[in-house]
């Protein structure tokens, strides 16, 4: 029973070889049928790709049209593909259409955006005039992406145009590392070491980024910007025959005013001044045309300038401007305390300041705690206001907490301007920490020579004892080759000779708002701190015909005059009576003599700078500084 009940089964189970393969044939037809249909789908869709797809590709190779063309396709269709949206804003962005590419990103939400979106509402930004906005948005894309090569790229130019060596140069290292990237990035490293005065550093990056790609730029119009940079970073350094080997090509593909003039200077330096009499001749008038451009020239300090300038060497270090910096044996000048001072702001706190083995150390009691502090350099004039920059127990570079001030009601020793009444954190009574490496470089390129020699004590420039020579007139090297040689031209940058906006331009780059937050009407008092910043403001710059400048009123080699007779009889050179007229500046076109040189009708001879310059006083500096921004004040404007 068994036994034929499981041949029966086995019987029925078994299928009849023909239909098994018909019933095998068609399963497999069927399920190439479903195959065959989702291959031929695929095989089309990769055959012929989608518009959207063909849109990323055209973007990818930099057809910013045709990207955007293709997205508006895929819109058309489906009109609020977050795909499309965002293949046009970014094509929009990179065709300089930034308004339109803000409207496109409103109608995604943050979590559609990709690294590359913040990459370009970045390039949008700057486009707008934005640079804040525009940092935010290239942040943001890191924090997307930390690897995104433009985004680095971006972020270490803005640092580097901002004067921010160490943030700059850490872009420039990570974008390094990223595929494709590293000629960009050793140009940039380039341009960076160029700026802080390294120049053989400079070389040795610009050198890498040419070996890399020999067609990179600098400028994009111009083949041989980077050609011409490393040349003057090698004469710089002292190497005048591989200066004139990076200069060649310019010089062979045809006339290049700029190249023959770096060429003068290579055949000068290498002791050869016909060959450099003949190329500054084809140079033309580049020189003429760029007074202020500093020589490509080693630095040699002032020490070697008043050698021969004995007279003007004398004054100028006499002026503030030489006495704005001090460090090591200079320090003996400070007029420290006798006594423990009480914290301004908190009588549980004192500072006491004292000279232990050749150096001046700073000690903050706070309760039954003791800070230490060695302080490294002060800043500022001794007549007016100093503070004092140091370094903790730990190695952390502090501003310390106490600064001295002098003045006409009298002298002492007060909390440093910017620190905080009630610091967050008990050893903040020490001294505010320096935020970055930055941050003390913005220190010190305002009140040295050269803030690269100061921080490595290279160079003979690190002698100088603040704002020396060379500052202003640029490294001497080859002025001293020049004068040696009997060379025509003294080989040097002369501010006489500049126009009154490079003029302005020069003494701007320290007398200017940089790195505050500043408020936005220029009448605000805080703005009284920079005449760089307010004199372009003024009325009377804006009229002069481009001739007002700053050295019109203040010779840079001495403190500025106090005497109010001075600075009125310059004020009444230009706007004169008939019986006292003068003619400092051209009137400019379009205005009458009378309209552009009328007197002032409250008082035509005298008391200008009462009116039109008042002094505002800044209790916390304990100073009176001079209103540049000169103008008719009205009873609205702020005061402080």
């Amino acid at each position: 029973m068994r036994r034929g009940s499981k041949r029966d089964m086995t019987t029925a189970s078994r299928v009849h070889p023909g239909k098994r393969r018909t019933r095998t044939a068609m399963a497999v037809l069927v399920l190439a049928a479903g195959l065959g249909g989702a291959c031929l789908w695929w095989g089309w869709s990769w055959l012929v790709p989608s518009s959207l797809a063909r849109g990323v590709s055209a973007y990818n190779r930099g057809d910013w049209q045709e990207a955007a063309r293709l997205a508006q396709e895929r819109l058309a269709a489906a009109q609020d593909d977050p795909k499309a949206l965002r293949l046009l804003a970014r094509s929009a962005v990179r065709l300089g259409r930034f308004p339109v590419a803000r409207s496109l990103y409103d109608r995604l939400g943050p979590h559609d955006l990709e690294a590359e979106d913040y990459c370009v509402l970045g390039l949008g930004w700057n486009l707008a005039g934005e640079p804040l906005e525009a940092e935010k948005a290239l942040h943001a894309a890191l924090q997307a992406d930390p690897d995104h090569a433009e985004s680095l790229h971006l972020l270490g130019l803005a640092a580097f145009q901002r004067g921010q060596v160490f943030e700059a140069t850490q872009a420039a290292g990570r974008l390094a590392r990223r595929p494709g990237w590293g000629a960009r990035a050793e140009l940039l490293l380039g341009m960076i070491r160029a700026s802080d005065h390294d120049p053989a550093g400079a070389a040795a990056a610009l050198a890498r980024a040419l070996e890399q790609d020999p067609a990179i730029r600098l400028t994009p119009s111009d083949p041989f910007s980077t050609r011409r940079l490393l040349a003057r970073t090698l004469l710089q350094a002292g190497r005048p025959a591989e200066a004139r080997a990076s200069l060649r090509p310019a010089l062979d593909s045809g006339a290049d005013r700029e190249a023959e003039w770096l060429w003068s200077r290579a055949e000068l330096l290498a002791g050869n001044p016909d060959g450099a009499a003949a190329a500054l001749a084809r140079s033309g008038s580049y020189r003429a045309e760029h007074a202020l451009e500093p020589e490509p020239a080693p630095y040699v300090g002032e020490a070697r300038c008043a050698g021969c300038h004995p007279d003007v060497a004398r004054t100028a270090r006499a002026s503030r401007h030489a006495r704005t910096f001090r460090r090591g044996r200079d320090l003996a000048d400070l007029p420290l305390p006798d006594r423990p001072v009480t914290d301004p702001d908190n009588p549980q706190v004192s500072h006491t300041l004292r000279r232990v083995d050749g150096q001046v150390q700073v000690h903050t009691r706070v309760a039954d705690r003791i800070l230490r502090a060695v302080v490294d350099y002060a800043l500022g004039s001794m007549d007016r206001y100093i503070s004092l920059v140091g370094h903790d127990e730990e190695g952390q570079t502090r501003t310390l907490r106490l600064s001295y001030h002098r003045s006409a009601e009298g002298s002492g020793w007060d909390r440093t301007k910017g620190h905080a009444v009630h610091p967050a954190r008990v050893d903040d009574f020490l001294g505010e920490r320096f935020s970055s490496a930055d941050e003390q470089q913005e220190c010190l390129v305002c009140h040295t020579t050269s803030s690269r020699a100061i921080r490595q004590q290279v160079g003979p420039e690190a002698a100088d004892r603040a704002i020396g020579c060379e500052r202003c007139h640029g490294p001497g090297g080859l002025h001293l080759a020049s004068i040696a040689a009997r060379f025509p031209d003294a080989a040097i940058a002369n501010p006489a000779q500049a126009a009154p906006k490079e003029i302005n331009q020069s003494c701007g780059g320290c007398h200017s708002q940089h790195f505050l937050a500043m408020p936005s009407a220029r009448t605000a008092p805080d703005w009284t701190r920079f005449p760089g910043s307010t004199l372009p403001q003024s009325r009377c710059y804006t009229e002069s015909g481009g001739a007002l400048n700053c050295v019109t009123c203040h010779d840079p080699h001495t403190n500025a005059e106090s005497s109010r007779p001075y600075y009125e009889a310059k004020c009444l050179s230009c706007h004169a009576t008939s019986s006292t007229r003068g003619h400092a500046m051209p009137i400019p076109s379009g205005q009458t003599d009378a309209a552009f040189r009328s007197p002032c009708p409250v008082n035509p001879r005298r008391d200008c700078l009462d009116c039109h310059m008042p002094k505002v006083r800044y209790d916390w500096l304990h100073a009176d500084f001079t209103d540049h921004y000169i103008r008719v004040h009205r009873p609205s404007d702020p005061t402080p």
